[in-house]
């Protein structure tokens, strides 16, 4: 009796987010907003390579401050981070690669059938919705 073994190789996309500005728009740039979106959706989103898999967001050192106003939604357009799929969010120095949600919302919205890796950075100022600041 003969048996085969087939493996599904994952192909992961690095998606470098090149402004520390917090926007989704049209200016050839990949914001952190615009790179988790092309993670969610494996589409191309701005200047963000479409996602395909497990991507990788890599993040440079500075801070990036999250600054559109929350809506409640899920769709990744307003306040929080919405992750809907397989990422690591991948900082360069956790002292100098900062997300700063300025106490506007929570920082990360992880949705249950994510799976999600923050790496090498540092979450500062979140603020849950029916919590604190800071929370």
């Amino acid at each position: 009796m003969a048996s085969v073994l087939l493996f599904a190789s994952v192909v992961t996309v690095d998606i470098p987010v090149t402004p520390p500005d917090d926007h989704m728009d049209s200016n050839g740039d990949c914001s952190l907003r615009e790179a988790i979106e092309a993670a969610n959706t494996d589409a191309v989103v701005d200047g963000c390579p479409a996602g395909n898999g497990a991507d990788v967001i890599l993040i440079p050192t500075g801070i990036i401050t999250l600054s559109v106003s929350p809506i409640i939604t899920d769709t990744n357009v307003t306040g929080d981070l919405d992750l809907l799929t397989e990422m690591t969010l991948q900082g360069v120095d956790a002292r100098t690669t900062v997300i700063d949600g300025v106490g506007i919302d929570r920082i990360l919205h992880i949705s249950t059938t994510a799976i999600v890796t923050v790496a090498v950075l540092t979450l500062t100022n979140g603020h849950a919705p029916d919590g604190t600041p800071n929370s």
